[in-house]
């Protein structure tokens, strides 16, 4: 099986394309360096371009089965964030394009109807004041998901735990 991991170079994305590789699975990353990508990526297929970018997407989704996005954008709690619910139309389209029916999506807890199960500090504090804008983006993201068509699962992780191992 092949499967697309866009948003690979990021700490979750890095562990999703270890892990499938580890299973035996066939990884294409789409990401913005190939350079900069290829030392957190050994393994992978590689394919150059951003996931707004409708030709990008279509190359990397090629002899795909399915699709895991673990795209984040930065952190800015002064602007709003646009980039999942912009990347996330153009990545439906290709899919139904070339017949892939597969998407498992990374949000987060507190997105869409998870809203207001994260506890009293993050509910009223944390979310709304530093991640508000991000937040905003993924209830998009996760609308344009649930209307797709697509075989879907969306993930909404309360936090993210990574193991650090170290050798004596």
């Amino acid at each position: 099986m092949k499967i697309l991991v866009i948003g690979a170079t990021g700490g979750t994305g890095r562990q999703i394309v270890q892990e499938a590789l580890a299973k035996g699975y066939e990884v294409n990353a789409l990401v913005r360096s190939v350079a900069k990508a290829a030392p957190l990526l050994a393994g992978a297929d590689l394919i150059q371009g951003d996931a707004l970018d409708p030709v990008a997407t279509a190359d990397a989704l090629k002899g795909c089965d399915g699709v895991i996005s673990s795209l984040g954008p930065r952190l800015s709690p002064w602007r709003e964030v646009t980039l999942l619910s912009a990347a996330t139309p153009v990545l439906i389209d290709e899919m139904k394009k070339q017949s892939i029916k597969r998407l498992v999506c990374i949000t987060g807890m507190g997105a869409g109807d998870s809203r207001g199960h994260g506890g009293f500090f993050y509910d009223r504090i944390f979310q709304p004041l530093l991640l508000g804008p991000i937040y905003r983006d993924k209830d998009r993201q996760e609308a344009e998901i649930r209307v797709s068509g697509l075989d879907w699962t969306i993930v909404r992780p309360s936090s993210h735990v990574f193991a650090l191992v170290i050798s004596a």
